[in-house]
């Protein structure tokens, strides 16, 4: 069954906000709804800040994948993984690595090297990047299993 990677926009923050403190609780990593609201929202509502995908097989959400923006010492523009979930039964299944090819795509269309980790998640609030992911190739990008 195809992986897809369905780019959430500000009408699905209530959703998605619902299903990311749900998946959290399950893995006994409690998080406030209105803490994970407040992250969602500028990559929601501001492509240059970042964008947010549900991670989805067969139309059930089995994770999410968050990919912030910033500008690097010299002003060239950065890509990170700033989140990357998947729920405890899909875990080791290779996600992981699906999510890898993903986000090399992604990485090739904004001409930008996607990091793997965020290490400094504040930057990535920094709205300064100037191209988002908003071709239809890339709203919605399935990769087979």
């Amino acid at each position: 069954m195809a992986t897809m990677y369905r780019l959430l926009t500000p009408e699905d923050l209530e959703s998605a906000t619902a299903q990311i403190v749900a998946w959290h609780a399950a893995d006994r990593r409690p998080a406030s709804g209105r803490v994970i609201e407040s992250g969602l929202r500028p990559l929601l509502e501001d492509s240059r800040v970042g964008h947010c995908w549900m991670v989805e097989i067969g139309n059930r959400p089995v994770g999410y994948l968050v990919l912030g923006f910033s500008r690097g010492a010299g002003g060239e523009p950065r890509a990170h993984v700033s989140g990357l979930y998947f729920e405890p039964a899909m875990r080791g299944q290779g996600h992981g690595p699906r999510a890898a090819r993903f986000l090399q795509e992604v990485g090739k269309w904004l001409r930008t090297p996607i990091q793997r980790f965020d290490a400094n998640v504040e930057q990535r609030h920094s709205g300064v990047f100037s191209r988002s992911v908003t071709e239809p190739a890339h709203v919605s990008l399935r990769i087979s299993a």
